[in-house]
């Protein structure tokens, strides 16, 4: 297995409630495709812990298809509700950093 590392980040001064949840989850994003082929995913449960919250995600690398594209992408859940997510493309793998990548949430208007 390999795994990409970073963490995440947003810009408001805010606090993360005990029991936050950070859903990391790396997407093949070649396929225009709302629901685009999952091929890692990891759930931090936040205990306190603040930005920047660090992660890391493996993923098999068999599934890795050359040529095609990767994002990283993250979504904080507080009392069940998606409330941040990042609003910007986070590529990873092919091409792409697999360390030190910084995911900048923000507030989900959805």
């Amino acid at each position: 297995m390999a795994e990409i590392a970073g963490s995440v980040v947003y810009r408001h001064r805010i606090a993360l409630p005990p029991g936050s949840i950070v859903e990391v989850s790396i997407t093949d994003a070649s396929v225009p495709d709302p629901a685009a082929a999952i091929v890692g995913q990891t759930e931090i449960v936040t205990r306190g812990q603040q930005v920047p919250l660090p992660f890391r995600v493996q993923y098999d690398e068999a599934a890795i298809a050359p040529g095609h594209r990767y994002l990283a992408k993250v979504r904080v859940l507080i009392e069940g509700r998606v409330r941040w997510i990042n609003d910007t493309a986070n590529p990873v793998i092919n091409d792409a950093p697999t360390e030190g990548i910084v995911v900048v949430v923000a507030p989900f208007r959805g």
